[in-house]
């Protein structure tokens, strides 16, 4: 696509917010507007760990929400369809307690967003949308990205079986990372 300005580009390759482009099709499909902009709000604060520590209140103040109330809502939300994972640990320097947010990986998330219904095998939401053919390549790409060698297993799985397979498949990779994360601790202390 050609550049509006193309001596006017902003300077950095990364972008603010790492959501994989097949999301696209299901996270506004998923979220309300304000669970969305705490959700992108998180995203932009994560160091390079995906982790960030902002107060509620400094959520309300920056999204300009009422009340903290809002906040609670959608990080309680955002929890349980798997998008964050959170803490309370105690801040180094002032002894305080307050909530550590972490991104998980996608496959965590489409794994908790499958068993709660929100999405179905081929990663649409189950509102009864309909997607356009770009919508579904993005599906089939995000789907070849997240399960990698595992994908031809999935696609040979018959329609009515797949969203099973899915779910098999994830659990088969978030329990490879947990061992390799053991392995790599027993390593590491060895």
């Amino acid at each position: 696509m050609d550049r509006i300005d193309p001596a006017n580009v902003f300077e950095t390759e990364e972008r603010l917010v790492g959501i994989p482009p097949w999301w696209r099709a299901f996270i506004f499909q998923i979220l309300n507007g304000r669970q969305l902009s705490v959700y992108l709000y998180l995203l932009t604060l994560m160091d390079a760990d995906g982790v960030c520590s902002p107060t509620t209140r400094q959520i309300a103040e920056d999204l300009g929400l009422l009340s903290s109330t809002m906040v609670f809502d959608s990080i309680n939300v955002l929890e349980d369809y798997g998008l964050l994972l959170r803490s309370r640990k105690r801040a180094p320097v002032s002894g305080s307690r307050r909530n550590v947010y972490q991104r998980p990986s996608s496959e965590y998330t489409i794994w908790r967003l499958l068993k709660q219904d929100r999405i179905d095998e081929r990663l649409r939401a189950r509102r009864g949308l309909r997607f356009a053919a770009n919508a579904v390549s993005l599906f089939e790409e995000g789907l070849r990205v997240l399960l990698a060698r595992r994908y031809e297993r999935y696609a040979r799985a018959k329609s009515g079986e797949k969203r099973a397979a899915l779910v098999a498949l994830l659990e088969e990779i978030l329990f490879e990372k947990q061992q390799l994360l053991r392995e790599d601790l027993r390593a590491s202390s060895a």
